[in-house]
């Protein structure tokens, strides 16, 4: 591994974790409440961060994206939108920019893309989070 913390409340900031043969960071299941944050990972063989802890932050990583966000506009059918995060998100939230667009989560996301169904031609906002 590139780093691993076993103990409880550790802090992993401005790394460069790259080319490993395992994780670029890894928080043991000892590990709870860890923050990892501001890290470059990148390119590791068995990915990025895994995080086995409870209450651990991971946000703010380069190579390892937990949050993302966008405006489309309804088709009046299912449409697919690529998250780009690092995992199958935890959290998708969609809301009408303009009013009755009504978007919806019409399929369950997946680690590639989320599905949603809103009414053609109105804007809508969504946003993904991924909380690993």
């Amino acid at each position: 591994y590139g780093i691993s913390i076993y103990g409880d409340n550790g802090d992993i900031q401005s790394n460069k974790c790259y080319g490993n043969t395992e994780n670029g960071i890894r928080a043991e299941a000892s590990a709870d409440g860890t923050h990892i944050t501001n890290n470059y990972v990148y390119n590791n063989v068995a990915g990025q961060i895994l995080n086995q802890g409870t209450n651990t932050k991971v946000q703010f990583n380069k190579g390892f994206i937990t949050e993302i966000r966008g405006i489309s506009t309804g088709t009046g059918a299912q449409q697919t939108i690529a998250h780009g995060l690092s995992g199958i998100p935890d959290y998708v939230f969609f809301s009408n920019i303009e009013d009755g667009a009504n978007p919806y989560q019409s399929t369950a996301a997946d680690a590639t893309n989320i599905y949603v169904t809103a009414v053609v031609d109105l804007d809508y906002a969504w946003e993904a989070i991924y909380e690993p």
